[in-house]
């Protein structure tokens, strides 16, 4: 009878611990604004050397990769995207010298080979990678590379690779929509 007294009287300890602890937390006072405008990271990329990081923030819509490295991990914005453009900033890869690092932009095509075009541009969506330099300076233009998406560098940095969709899929797609 004694060993089911104890686990009893641990989870009503756990549970006052918890009430406790909600109390505390509904006292300070969250908009939704404030949740909705928190920053939200990921495609977390370590760089060459293991000292470097970089991932992609997205705060209030503005998608921005941020880079930090050690020994103080002190983080900068290096790209300048100063609106919700809608684009997708994804698959950083840093450089074999860790002095650039190349990223897709723009998102990948519908069933129709149609790219996302969030913000309604006249020449379509687009998908391609991009490059910026990893340096002091912060909100720096990217540098356009090419069409397509999933970047791979050679391991002496000299060459790039890019996957791209099909032509022939693309016309085919293209006479489906006529």
């Amino acid at each position: 009878m004694r060993n089911s007294a104890i686990p009893i009287s641990l989870v009503v300890l756990l549970f006052v611990a918890c009430q406790a602890g909600t109390s505390q937390v509904s006292a300070e006072r969250y908009s939704i604004e404030d949740i909705m405008s928190a920053a939200f990271p990921t495609d977390l990329t370590a760089g060459p050397g293991s000292n470097t990081v970089a991932w992609v923030e997205n705060s209030e819509g503005r998608r921005n990769i941020w880079f930090a490295s050690g020994p103080d991990y002190r983080s900068r914005q290096l790209t300048g995207y100063a609106e919700d453009n809608g684009f997708a900033i994804g698959n950083l890869v840093f450089s074999p010298d860790g002095e650039y690092i190349y990223y897709e932009y723009g998102g990948s095509a519908n069933s129709q080979g149609e790219f996302p075009n969030p913000v309604s541009l006249p020449e379509g969506g687009i998908q391609e990678i991009r490059k910026i330099p990893v340096t002091e300076n912060t909100g720096m233009e990217s540098e356009k590379i090419a069409e397509g998406y999933a970047p791979l560098i050679s391991p002496d940095g000299v060459r790039s690779m890019v996957l791209r969709q099909a032509p022939a899929l693309q016309d085919r797609r293209a006479r489906r929509r006529k």
